[in-house]
């Protein structure tokens, strides 16, 4: 009896000791296992949970096969993050992980995948008419402000739909449809949703296909320029040309710039094609030179990938800073989109910049987007070019003949070049002349031209190139208004 009491003595604090090690080897595993399927930040399932949840539920039988994919990307989170600072943003981000939360039933999992972007799986074979009120539902309660520390936050989401079977069998094929569709619902606007279909099924094939011919194209040098002349309204005198890149694809024939831009802004080879630009438009402007032709300023579509950041990051950025020739013929065409980036201040201050060595800078597509006036005033454009939508209805349109009239309005006002686009007939020429529209393009006038047409169509000019000038609006008239364009 001593001995097992003796024995009892010495191993009952060894067996409670390992005991203990043993529970909290089992807390350890279960934290462990906790940070693996969970984030931290919201408590949400992550996507390593979202692929061993959603691979079960597939798997116990296959009525439950039928299920749907939300992809939920917020808006304006990023503004948040960078104007008001992380911590911040992460509430914003713990804000609208508990109003998912709210919305979720039985049938849902919700989980954060990424910095901004969050997903809800719906099981049970919902229809899809539940599944699209559920992302209106999301849409809608993330519209409402979300407040940190005092000051209200619009954040707003756009939602991406895919289901199972149709778009995919696995995570990581309904995640791939969702976020295309959700990026074609941004495309629409901000909170929007859109479900993946079978077009743009077919698109997305039609577009890694195109993705491997740009890449091809680059290297094979397939890329032209052709050039769109521009004229003086007043006097119809040539003033200079729009520089527009073709693709001439051996699979595709010779493509427009609205095919395959989506597609090489996606895959980041935008600014490489925009430095092909530059380098054939600078060739074809010094051959013109040297045969005694003098082509008038050239104006260059700029992505806005490359203002975003400082123009020393990208070759087509250093082009337009080490170049100290540019300013004297050189504009570039920048949409309103530009206006709207949340890295605002850096586009201004490139296009200020640029501005002072003499480029011209046209905000092109005016009145397409969604910028202010506010904007405007802020921004250095020294021409304001009005969308083509707006030139060809005038004639029959009293809605777009205001809006035309009020756009060359506003350009006197503010003492800028009006450029009206897409000009067809005599009759919209002649109303953009009594309204006081600077400069004219358009195929009433002449199409696009190949570089090699160049000439001739310079050399068949009544009167020489005229000076390279800009509009300064004054309260007199003449000559004397007229100033050397360095803007």
């Amino acid at each position: 009896v001593s001995l097992g009491l003796v024995g009892l003595l010495i191993f009952y604090p060894l067996v409670r000791r390992l005991r203990s090690q043993h529970e909290l080897a089992l807390q350890a595993q279960a934290q462990l296992s906790n940070i693996a399927l969970h984030d931290m930040l919201t408590g949400l399932a992550n996507r390593n949970q979202l692929e061993h949840a959603f691979g079960s539920s597939l798997a116990e039988r296959v009525e439950s096969r039928k299920a749907a994919l939300l992809l939920i990307d917020l808006d304006d989170f990023k503004a948040v993050n960078d104007g008001f600072g992380h911590r911040a943003g992460d509430e914003v981000l713990r804000v609208v992980s508990r109003r998912l939360m709210a919305l979720g039933t039985a049938d849902t999992l919700i989980a954060r995948i990424g910095g901004d972007e969050f997903t809800i799986i719906v099981t049970g074979g919902v229809p899809i008419g539940q599944v699209k009120f559920l992302a209106q539902r999301i849409v809608e309660e993330l519209q409402q402000p979300i407040v940190v520390d005092g000051r209200e936050h619009l954040i707003g989401a756009s939602v991406g739909i895919a289901f199972c079977p149709e778009h995919g069998g696995t995570v990581s094929e309904l995640l791939v449809a969702a976020d295309n569709a959700m990026y074609e619902a941004k495309k629409l606007g901000k909170g929007t949703v859109f479900v993946f279909n079978d077009e743009l099924r077919q698109r997305l094939a039609r577009s890694i296909e195109m993705e491997k011919g740009l890449q091809k194209a680059l290297r094979q040098d397939e890329f032209r320029i052709f050039f769109q002349p521009k004229q003086l309204v007043a006097d119809g005198r040539h003033l200079g040309f729009e520089a527009l890149v073709r693709w001439q694809s051996a699979e595709y024939g010779l493509l427009l710039p609205a095919v395959f831009i989506d597609v090489a802004e996606r895959i980041r080879l935008i600014e490489a094609i925009t430095v092909v630009v530059f380098e054939k438009v600078k060739q074809h402007r010094q051959q013109w030179l040297e045969a005694g032709l003098n082509p008038g300023r050239i104006a260059v579509n700029v992505p806005e990938v490359m203002l975003v950041k400082d123009l020393s990051e990208s070759e087509a950025g250093r082009i337009l800073l080490e170049d100290t020739d540019l300013g004297s013929w050189l504009d570039i065409e920048v949409t309103e989109n530009v206006m709207l980036n949340q890295a605002e201040r850096k586009v201004k201050q490139n296009l200020a910049l640029l501005s002072k060595r003499g480029i011209g800078i046209h905000l092109d597509d005016f009145g397409t987007g969604y910028a202010s006036l506010a904007h405007l005033r802020a921004f250095p454009c020294s021409a304001l070019k009005i969308d083509r939508s707006f030139i060809k209805d005038i004639t029959f349109d009293r809605d777009a003949e205001s809006i035309v009239k009020a756009v060359i309005q506003l350009g006197k006002e503010m003492r800028k070049t009006v450029v009206g686009e897409g000009v067809e007939t005599a009759t919209q020429l002649e109303f953009l002349k009594q309204q006081g529209c600077d400069v004219v393009q358009g195929y009433l006038f002449a199409r696009p031209l190949a570089p090699e047409k160049v000439p001739d169509y310079l050399a068949a000019q009544s009167h020489q190139t005229t000076p390279v000038v800009r509009y300064l609006r004054a309260p007199l008239a003449g000559a004397k208004h007229l100033t050397k364009d360095r803007s």
